[in-house]
């Protein structure tokens, strides 16, 4: 497959743009991803914060990433020949030593097996992946805590859900700033680099394809959540913020949001833990269908 005359050519990468959505998409789409990393919409949103830059290379699409004071790495190749291209990249290092966030089923399919590359698990980075119905009814004893925050929720608040829109989205914008003054983000490098990914996914909206909605609370903002497909039985959440002074909200947009924008899908993929020992409680608590484990893969 010749190299589309948008993205460049390996060895050579170009910092990720909109320019690059419908190449870098269309491969995306076809590999089937399982890890939340592997969105158009998760790759742009964060570009600045880990300084994603793309190529191809045998009909697969590249992303080389870094974070300051660390080295690049690679995500996982996308595409039908990526079991060759990641042994010719993790052989040659050229552009880095490691693949990273390497999916466990990516793995098996790919055949890098601990007998040839060094395998080393990183369960910060692992997904919690969802039953889309589980979160939207909630169904059982396991979730009565749940339950008895959204009842008191809608009990307690004049509220309405909201499906995003471009009229919408300066609230929304609003929202985060004020969100973001009480906790000093631009003092706080993840804060902050979430607070640069979640503008960027909001200006973006309309030519990036994720959906969104949002929950207002007498008529204002109060929560907000982004999501977008993954493959065909899977929708990854990117962004979920919500007033924590607001009981049950967290709870309300969560439901909503699948409820109305993605339903259709049988899986719900809600991203990484990344180590935060307060969110991996949260995540947990309700009761993942299993996790995507996810490696760091390199030449011996």
């Amino acid at each position: 497959m010749p190299p589309s005359p948008m993205l460049p050519a390996y060895p050579e990468f170009a910092p990720i743009g909109l320019e690059h959505q419908e190449e870098a998409g269309r491969l995306l789409a076809e590999a089937q991803p399982t890890s939340s990393e592997l969105s158009f919409t998760n790759l742009f949103i964060w570009r600045h914060h880990y300084r994603f830059r793309v190529s191809t290379l045998a009909g697969c699409l590249l992303v080389l990433g870094q974070t300051p004071g660390a080295e690049p790495f690679l995500l996982p190749p996308a595409g039908s020949g990526a079991a060759d291209v990641c042994r010719r990249l993790l052989n040659e290092r050229r552009v880095a030593r490691s693949i990273e966030r390497v999916p466990e089923g990516y793995l098996e399919g790919c055949g890098l097996s601990p007998e040839e590359f060094t395998l080393t698990e990183d369960r910060d980075q692992a997904d919690y992946v969802y039953p889309v119905e589980d979160l939207i009814r909630l169904p059982g004893n396991r979730y009565a805590a749940k339950r008895n925050h959204l009842k008191r929720f809608r009990a307690q608040y004049r509220w309405e859900y909201r499906r995003l829109t471009a009229e919408l989205v300066p609230e929304c914008l609003r929202f985060e700033e004020d969100w973001c003054r009480v906790r000093a983000c631009p003092r706080q490098l993840g804060l902050e680099a979430e607070r640069v990914a979640i503008w960027e996914a909001l200006e973006g909206f309309g030519r990036l394809g994720y959906v969104g909605g949002a929950i207002l609370v007498e008529g204002k903002v109060a929560a907000f959540s982004l999501g977008e497909r993954l493959n065909d039985e899977c929708a990854a959440v990117h962004i979920e913020k919500a007033n924590p002074e607001i009981e049950g909200i967290y709870q309300a947009i969560n439901q909503q949001l699948l409820e109305h924008e993605l339903s259709q899908f049988r899986f719900i993929n809600r991203e990484q833990d990344l180590g935060d020992a307060g969110l991996r409680r949260a995540k947990l608590s309700y009761h993942p269908h299993h996790l995507v484990r996810k490696f760091v893969v390199s030449a011996r």
